[in-house]
């Protein structure tokens, strides 16, 4: 096996060689429709015999440059008179996103679009909602297959890719002496997340059949057969590559305008261009302290609140609203001599007139999920998609994926944290008083990530409502969704998703990375929301 594309040539394993010109000759060039490299920036590649039983080859080859792709490298048979076939395994994935090696695992998942009640939605196949529940191959505590070196020495790879952010192809190619022939691989953005099967060689039933492989179409797997060798073994010319062309119809600008602000409203939209992203952490933890479990996600391109949801929004919105949104309190949340809950809620209260401008123009707080979403749906929107905020935060109009983060010791001035009275979240109270509460939805420093502008405030001031249900990414909902807008919006949900921190925590904890469940019926004076259409 040698390559065009990568840094040298690649040293091959007793099964394999690249020295003779007789023996046959598959020579591969492999492509992809993603986006280089921020979603894929390596090609592992991965050689069995045909049956799939016995891993030969393992290399991991970094390609985070554009220019280097397509890559192409060759197969050759060692059998200069009989020839032989080879199975070769394919993954294109971004480098940070691989797990522990526990041998060969398939996963299932349950099928595309499935409807689920509020129980069965967030059912995981794990009693603690943290995997995927792989089957390995038996037995499970070997690890198998294994990669032994000429010597017999085990030089098994101690990780794999994350198969939810992994595109997987296997190709058959029939090596027949002195037949040299090219096969050209696509690895379709569509395919990402759908695993390659392997079967179990220990199973009695086994078939040949049992080895599938996803070329084209989301979550669809075909039986693996030889692949045509081309005749034409000329490489493709420089540039002439796929990439980005998953992504291309995604990254376009909104469909409608954004309105036209209102003084003194803070309802300024922003328009987000969409694209493909890898939604989660790089841990792959499926608890819900953090976004995790990663998966691809297309996003296509919304509008987006520039502010969080301001009381100004709330006071004029109210005699549309039908509804009465549970708040309590009109005294300046500014004012540290009212400490006592709920006079730090910035909205509306029957008993008393609104408050000064000063509190209009702060984030609604100390509104329950559905009051949220009911004051979005007035304006023709929703809250975000939990796929739509992070997009928006850390995804659009950034080269890689990034939650934003400051440099430290964090100001004051940059983001609304540290505003409590108590220790651990009294930062920016202890040096100037006046910092107290929630902030004015346009305190702060913007995101640059949106076409029409930044976006202020999705770090710090009030943690913001998303959409979906308040469950683990592992869960039936999740796993159901597809790569376009996935989402598990369950609106008879016990609970929902709540991003980012807020104005009362201090700066060693501030960021948009947190997802923590709330219950539908919570209220605090740290949660608001921002919304999107």
């Amino acid at each position: 096996m040698t390559g065009r594309g990568v840094a040298g040539s690649l040293a091959l394993m007793s099964a394999l060689a690249c020295d003779a010109p007789s023996r046959g000759e598959a020579l591969f060039v492999v492509d992809t429709d993603m986006p280089i490299p921020r979603i894929v920036d390596t090609l592992r590649v991965d050689i069995y015999s045909a049956d799939g039983s016995k891993w030969l080859v393992s290399r991991d080859i970094h390609l985070a440059d554009p220019g280097a792709w397509p890559v192409s490298f060759s197969v050759y048979a060692t059998d200069t008179s009989v020839g032989g076939s080879a199975l070769v395994r394919l993954r294109g994935y971004r480098s940070e996103y691989v797990q522990d090696y526990r041998g060969e695992g398939t996963i299932s998942l349950p099928p595309l679009g499935s409807t689920w009640s509020a129980v069965t939605a967030g059912k995981c196949c794990s009693t603690d909602c943290t995997s995927l529940c792989p089957q390995y191959w038996d037995p499970k505590e070997a690890a198998l297959p294994r990669l032994m070196d000429a010597d017999g020495h085990d030089v098994t790879p101690p990780s794999e890719p994350q198969p939810l952010v992994t595109i997987d192809r296997l190709v058959l190619v029939d090596l027949v002496p002195g037949n040299r022939g090219k096969v050209s691989v696509v690895l379709a953005g569509a395919c990402a997340g759908t695993q390659a099967v392997l079967p179990d060689p220990s199973r009695s039933d086994a078939q040949p059949g049992d080895i599938q492989t996803c070329v084209d179409t989301e979550r669809e797997l075909a039986s693996v057969t030889p692949a045509t060798l081309a005749a034409d073994m000329t490489l493709p010319a420089p540039g002439s590559t796929a990439q980005g062309q998953f992504e291309a119809p995604y990254d376009v600008d909104c469909a409608n305008a954004p309105r036209a602000p209102a003084a003194g409203l803070f309802d300024d939209e922003v328009c987000v261009r969409g694209g493909v992203m890898i939604f989660g952490s790089a841990s792959g933890d499926a608890s819900l302290s953090a976004p995790a479990l990663p998966r691809i996600a297309a996003v296509p391109s919304f509008l987006i609140d520039k502010y969080e949801y301001s009381v100004a929004r709330f006071q004029k919105a109210l005699p549309k609203l039908g509804v009465q949104v549970t708040n309590y309190n009109n005294g300046p949340s500014n004012d540290p001599a009212q400490t006592a809950y709920p006079l730090l809620c910035t909205g509306y209260n029957q008993q008393g007139p609104w408050a000064t401008p000063e509190r209009d123009a702060e984030p609604l707080n100390c509104v329950q999920w559905t009051g949220a979403r009911k004051l979005c749906q007035l304006g023709g929107g929703d809250l975000p998609t939990e796929v739509q905020w992070e997009y928006a935060e850390s995804v659009a109009g950034r080269p890689s994926k990034s939650f934003v983060t400051f440099a430290q010791p964090l100001a004051c001035a940059e983001v609304a944290y540290g505003r409590d009275i108590v220790n651990g979240g009294n930062e920016c109270y202890i040096t100037n008083h006046s910092l107290f509460g929630a902030a004015r939805v346009d305190y702060g420093m913007d995101i640059a990530d949106a076409k029409d502008g930044g976006i202020v405030g999705m770090t710090g001031n009030v943690a913001e409502y998303a959409l979906d249900a308040g469950i683990s990414m592992a869960s039936n909902c999740w796993l159901s969704s597809p790569i376009e807008s996935p989402s598990c919006v369950q609106p008879a949900s016990a609970s929902f998703i709540m991003r980012a921190t807020s104005w009362n925590l201090s700066s060693d904890v501030i960021s948009a990375s947190w997802r923590v469940p709330v219950t539908y019926d919570d209220v605090e004076t740290s949660n608001g929301f921002r919304c999107a259409r």
